[in-house]
This record gives C-alpha cells, structure tokens and sequence, in this order.
C-alpha cells in the first residue's frame, strides 16, 4: 500500500477507485487509512441497501398492480380483488371459506375439473385499496392458510369489471 498526497493506492483492489475519490474529500487521513476506510464501509453498506430496495419490490404482486395503475385504475378506490386457494378437498375448502367469511370476504367454492391433485378452488372477493402492502399482506394470510391445510395459493386478480392491461 502506498500513500501518496491525495491518493490512496492498494493494488488489486476494486474499491481503489473509490477511496481515491473519498481521499481529497476528507481533510485528515490517519496515518493507517482508518477515516478512508471508514467512507468506504458506509459508502458499500448505502449501495447495498439501495440495491436492495429496488429488489425487493421487483415482484408479481407490485407489477400486476403497476399494471392495473396504468390501465386507469385509480388506486385510492376500493377495487374487488379476488384471491385464490387450491385445496384438497371439498371439507378443507368449507373450513377456509367459513374462516375467510368471517374475515370479510366473499367466498365462492369451485370444482376443479383439470387439476388431480387439489381438484376445489376456493374464490376470496374482498373490495380494498390497490395497494403492495396491502395484497402482500392478505397474500401472506392466504399462503399460510393453504400451507396449513395441504393446498395452494394460486394469487390473485382484479375482480369482475376489471381488466389487465
């Protein structure tokens, strides 16, 4: 390592381009490169944490609702949002649609026709706001009711009247 006046070199380094521009920023460089090192320790955590940021909200449910936003949808409206459930059997899909009842959805109990395995759908209408918290949020209540009973959340879609795209 070698210093220089305004120049902090390491070879084989990636981050050197980065202290070389912290270096004439900061007015006082230790003697072991402590301050620099410092800049460069919160510089990488603040990158991490916008790369991060805009990961996270890369998915399915924030799209679709994107989606929906441009099509005119007027996100400070209730919209119907229908939610779905795959399930193994008629008396499984009873329990959950009883239990979404009670939460304030409209349920509707399917047969499913194509689908071996877990052959009854159960439909959960609920009218709120168009929102990513708010569809993670019952997304999350319906994945751990299809886990807990051996079936399937299959996501959502706008509700009748609404279409995509």
């Amino acid at each position: 390592m070698s210093l220089e006046p305004g120049k902090l070199r390491v070879p084989n380094d990636p981050w050197s381009q980065v202290r070389n521009k912290l270096m004439p920023t900061l007015k006082v460089v230790d003697r072991d490169g402590k301050i620099a090192g410092a800049a460069i320790a919160v510089w990488r955590i603040v990158y991490q944490l916008r790369r991060a940021s805009k990961v996270q909200f890369d998915d399915w449910d924030t799209k679709l609702i994107e989606k929906l936003r441009r099509s005119g949808v007027d996100p400070f409206q209730p919209v119907d949002v229908d939610f779905f459930v795959a399930l193994p059997t008629r008396e499984v899909a009873d329990t959950i649609a009883s239990r979404l009842q009670a939460e304030g959805f409209t349920v509707d109990i399917r047969e499913l026709a194509d689908s071996v395995d877990l052959p009854w759908s159960v439909h959960a209408l609920k009218s709120m706001s168009l929102n990513v918290h708010a569809v993670r949020e019952v997304s999350t209540r319906m994945r751990g009711l299809a886990a807990e009973t051996g079936g399937r959340y299959d996501g959502w879609a706008p509700g009748p009247g609404k279409p995509i795209g």
